[in-house]
Order: structure tokens, then sequence, then C-alpha cells
């Protein structure tokens, strides 16, 4: 059991790992925990969601999820999906699913001034100071780097605006 934990931890990354079903590779003679797991993919629930659902134990949800990517029949969501998602899910004015779905992406890719912007904007949308701050500062930060110094005093201000003591 030890080497087969070593092997299905190479293969998620998280618990907050979201995973996208492909029903054409799911497997015919799949066993109930494959066929029950698979079934809750939806590519926006976490595998920590997806188990506090199922109530199996850790090592038997990810042995599954792991089994489901290694045959094909579930992949990762990568960072340009969970934008997509955020960016509808914003558009729809569901701004804790946007949040949620801008946060996994930037898991993936931190510094993406997409997925910043999305999260600020939801952050901001559910009246949350502190954590629009934070994208706030993180947004800057990257429009700083980039060399977009113009649209990084604006991100700066917000900081300012949503958490006064946020910035040193």
């Amino acid at each position: 059991r030890a080497d087969e934990w070593g092997e299905t931890r190479k293969a998620i990354l998280s618990w907050n790992e979201i995973l996208v079903p492909d029903p054409g590779r799911f497997p015919k003679d799949a066993e109930a925990t494959l066929r029950r797991v698979f079934a809750l993919l939806d590519g926006e629930r976490t595998l920590k969601d997806i188990q506090m659902l199922t109530r199996l134990g850790q090592f038997m949800l990810m042995r599954a999820a792991a089994l489901l990517i290694r045959s094909g029949a579930a992949r990762p969501v990568s960072a340009a999906e969970a934008f997509e998602r955020a960016r509808t899910r914003a558009g729809k004015k569901e701004w804790d699913a946007a949040l949620r779905m801008a946060r996994y992406g930037l898991e993936h890719e931190r510094k993406n001034l997409g997925l910043l912007e999305l999260a600020l904007r939801a952050a901001e949308e559910l009246q949350q100071p502190e954590t629009a701050a934070s994208y706030a500062r993180q947004l800057a930060s990257a429009q700083a780097e980039g060399g977009q110094l113009e649209l990084a005093i604006p991100s700066y201000q917000k900081v300012l605006a949503q958490a006064p003591r946020a910035l040193p």
C-alpha cells in the first residue's frame, strides 16, 4: 500500500485539484468506487469536495482519482480552463464560484493577470476587503514586474482602498 500511495501522490497534486471527466475514455469494467468518483467530476468540484460528498477515505479517493487520470478518463483543469469558468461565473454574477475557480487557476499560474483581475473583482463583489487587497497587491506586483507600471499604480491604489494597512 505504501508503494501504491507514492504512485498515487505523483498523479495527484493536491486536495484542491479539480478534474474534468472524459466519458469516452471511462473504463467499462470500472469498479464501483471509480464509478462513484467519476460521476461527481464536474470540472468545478475539488477532490476535497468529492471526499466530503462520498465520505471515502483519503487513500481510496486519491487512488480512484489517480486511476482515472492514468486511464485518461479524467484530467486536471488547466489554468486557461479555470479562467474561462471563472469568467463565465462572473458574467452570471456567481461571485463565490468565480472566486473559487480563479483561486484554482492561480494555484497553477500565480502571476496570470486575467485570473488575478477576476479574483480581485470577485472579492470586491463579495465585500471581502482583505482578500481583495491581497489580490490587488498580487496583481500590482505582476503588472510592475511585466513593465506595466501605468496599470500597477491603480492596482496599488485598490490595495489602499480595500485595506489601508495592507501596504508596508
